[in-house]
């Protein structure tokens, strides 16, 4: 099954943002007593969820208020982004 070159560019782009994001939770929270509470393992599991539902669905593993503010800025930008590549063609942005 061969995707289109859209659909590609659209998934490289989400997961690079995903795995960015996990990275970045998993590094900014380095010294967090919120989240340092947690198992290691358990953290990078939760870390992973926190990365890819919180743009999908919403869901919050660890509140926002209780995560680096740094991070808070890296989940803002990225919900940006992907509001951009959703509505991108589909006539809700665009001009009649």
């Amino acid at each position: 099954m061969v995707f289109s070159p859209q659909y590609n560019m659209l998934m490289f782009c989400l997961s690079s943002y995903s795995l960015t994001d996990w990275v970045c939770f998993l590094t900014f929270n380095i010294g967090n007593p919120t989240v340092e509470a947690v198992p290691t393992g358990t953290r990078v599991f939760i870390g992973l969820l926190q990365a890819v539902s919180v743009r999908n669905a919403g869901f919050q593993v660890v509140p926002l208020a209780a995560v680096a503010p740094a991070l808070k800025f890296v989940v803002l930008d990225f919900h940006v982004s992907v509001l951009k590549m959703n509505y991108r063609g589909q006539g809700c942005c665009t001009s009649p």
